[in-house]
């Protein structure tokens, strides 16, 4: 049996959220294509709470930390589609617009002092198509506005930040995007992939991975990254007795 001791454990990226984040892992959504582009690099954990809000978020996030030989890389915040539900219709996830502020920072800063390798990507709720959604427990309107205020906590905190609620409906077909008026669909979770590898390869070079130019895919010879993957490539594989030595060049993955 192989000894535990000398296992290393890989990066983790964590996906911190709601619904849209619990959902995320679905066929063609953006945390399974999340997942896709780390395969070998990182393991993506899903940490979404569908129905929660910032105010319960906070009695979990503490639990977003680095651990004994496996670091966070990376963490994203998506927070808000319940708390701007409306207080006259749907008052149980509501969290007023300043409490919702001061929770988002909260967040981010424990999410700091816990992971203090990790990039730290916001994600603002998206847009709410109320004629869809149907049932008068939110707005677009006060979307937006939490919207707004996740963006300039996560400017004034330092972090980056993506604006699904304006970017998305630069789309004449944004409601396409969602499921149900609320939920993202699977062009609303392509979207968000897309979005959101765009700001990792652009502001968070050190982990963003670079397909094989030849064949697109994103754990091979071919790809490169400056995260380190996890058992030498096949193809680098010299001889099946040298096996065992090429293995101890890079981190294997902790069991």
């Amino acid at each position: 049996k192989m000894a535990q001791a000398s296992r290393v454990g890989p990066s983790r990226i964590l996906l911190f959220g709601d619904s849209i984040t619990q959902f995320s892992f679905g066929e063609g959504c953006w945390g399974s294509i999340l997942a896709h582009r780390y395969q070998r690099r990182a393991d993506v954990l899903n940490r979404g709470y569908s129905g929660y809000n910032s105010r319960w978020a906070l009695s979990l996030v503490d639990g977003i930390k680095d651990l004994d030989g496996s670091t966070v890389r990376l963490v994203t915040v998506l927070f808000g589609s319940n708390d701007c539900s409306l207080l006259s219709t749907n008052p149980r996830p509501h969290v007023p617009l300043d409490e919702y502020t001061e929770n988002i920072r909260q967040i981010i800063t424990r999410i700091q002092k816990n992971c203090p390798s990790a990039h730290i990507i916001v994600l603002t709720p998206p847009p709410i198509c109320e004629e869809a959604l149907g049932n008068g427990s939110r707005t677009n309107e006060d979307a937006g506005k939490y919207a707004s205020r996740a963006n300039k906590v996560a400017t004034d905190c330092g972090v980056l930040c993506v604006d699904l609620w304006t970017k998305m409906q630069t789309l004449d077909s944004w409601r396409d995007c969602l499921c149900d008026g609320l939920h993202l669909s699977e062009k609303g979770g392509q979207f968000v992939a897309k979005e959101l590898l765009e700001t990792i390869d652009t502001h968070c070079p050190d982990i963003a991975v670079q397909c094989c130019e030849h064949n697109g895919r994103p754990a091979n010879s071919g790809s490169s990254s400056q995260l380190a993957h996890d058992a030498p490539w096949q193809d680098s594989i010299a001889d099946i007795d040298t096996l065992p030595e090429q293995f101890k060049l890079t981190p294997p993955l902790h069991i």
